[in-house]
């Protein structure tokens, strides 16, 4: 019987002995294989994993951002410092938007399409929300993808910003995806980034690109072509990308850098671009308020006025021409950096984030003359700025 009962055991020990070598060598395999991914294939999996997400409504209509280090041929600027002080920019902002949007969101899920110049680009990007708590961490979905290159005209990348082009070239780059929105990485958000998405209810079956107004180009007596009533700004686009690539038989990208060839002026970037190409194709646009991309020159006497910033506060404040680095505007500069801060961490609250917001406000208030900026005479102003925030906060002590 003990005999019996011993082998019992030597022969599940064996048993067990086995499975752990099998697990043993299945893990092995599994962190080689790991070790051994292309990046592609990392893509291809988080890919996957995004599809189990609790918020598949507007996980179908993602988020972009196409964003370079400026090293290497293709993408290099003219100087070392300036790489090296614009990449640091970058960061920043990055950081900025993504905690903006949390802080101002409901959803437990947003997914985000991340196009960068190389997989240590996107590393160094993520590294930067390290600090973060990681349940705020995971409500972000980031799908890592390379700009590619090939589909860039070298004339034209290094005319302006050094991967600025890319985002013309989105209906190419995404063929399986029907919508997305493009953001400029000089953004923040003031409200809920979920409002972005009731922009495509909006738009009719013609109209493939949604983009808020630039009052520049009237303000200078519009020596450029400008598409709309005021022309467009490119720094947040919602863009339906199965009726671009239907309208636009080569690609809008490849369309863009072909047809201002000849243009005289010739366009100063992408934005210019988009301009004259949509100029003759009024119903591809759809016109939004400058709730949806606030720029300083959304303050200028030839702006539309914003009834939607009144009624409902702005939604997106865009640091345009490094205006979050300049006294362009004393109160969406004072504001991004306030939200800079906040986001090292995300330690504040929102009613301790409300707080430091309002007074800064009151003090560029109570100095009178002394801050000259854009938006200094603009109506409402502080209330459209800091609307979100406080119906949230009052919200929750309700």
């Amino acid at each position: 019987m003990i005999t019996k009962t011993l082998l019992h055991i030597i022969a599940f020990g064996i048993f067990c002995m086995f499975m752990i070598y099998c697990n043993y060598v299945e893990l092995n395999e599994f962190v080689e294989k790991r070790n051994n991914l292309r990046l592609s294939q990392v893509r291809s999996v988080l890919q996957k994993l995004s599809k189990d997400s609790k918020n598949a409504k507007f996980n179908d209509i993602p988020l972009v951002l196409i964003m370079c280090q400026n090293k290497g041929s293709i993408f290099q600027s003219s100087t070392a410092s300036g790489n090296r002080l614009q990449w640091q920019r970058q960061k920043e902002q990055f950081k900025t938007l993504f905690g903006s949007l949390l802080y101002f969101s409901n959803l437990a899920q947003i997914r985000v399409l991340l196009f960068t110049d190389s997989a240590k680009t996107s590393a160094e990007l993520l590294s930067s929300l390290a600090k973060w708590p990681r349940y705020q961490r995971s409500r972000l979905t980031f799908e890592l993808h390379n700009i590619p290159t090939e589909m860039l005209h070298r004339e034209q990348l290094m005319q302006w910003r050094p991967c600025a082009w890319a985002k013309m070239f989105l209906g190419e780059m995404l063929p399986d995806f029907d919508s997305v929105i493009y953001l400029d990485s000089d953004v923040v958000f003031l409200g809920p980034v979920e409002d972005l998405w009731d922009i495509f209810s909006k738009m009719n079956t013609s109209q493939s690109i949604a983009a808020g107004s630039e009052p520049w180009y009237v303000e200078e007596g519009r020596k450029r072509p400008a598409a709309g009533t005021y022309g467009i700004n490119t720094g947040m686009l919602a863009m339906n990308l199965t009726r671009l690539r239907s309208a636009v038989d080569a690609g809008l990208g490849e369309t863009l850098q072909n047809i201002i060839v000849d243009q005289d002026p010739p366009p100063r970037h992408d934005q210019d671009a988009l301009n004259i190409f949509l100029v003759d194709r009024p119903e591809m646009l759809h016109e939004l308020s400058a709730r949806y991309n606030f720029i300083p020159s959304s303050c200028l006497k030839v702006a539309p006025k914003c009834k939607d910033c009144t009624e409902k506060g702005i939604l997106v404040l865009h640091g345009a021409d490094s205006s979050f680095y300049r006294l362009v505007d004393a109160k969406s500069k004072d504001i991004y950096h306030i939200l800079y801060e906040a986001t090292d961490t995300l330690e504040d609250s929102l009613p301790q984030l409300l707080g430091k917001l309002e007074h800064q406000m009151s003090y560029i208030d109570s100095q009178g003359s002394r801050f000259t900026f854009m938006c200094q005479h603009y109506e409402n102003y502080n209330q459209q700025l800091l609307h979100h925030a406080r119906a949230m906060v009052a919200s929750t002590l309700s």
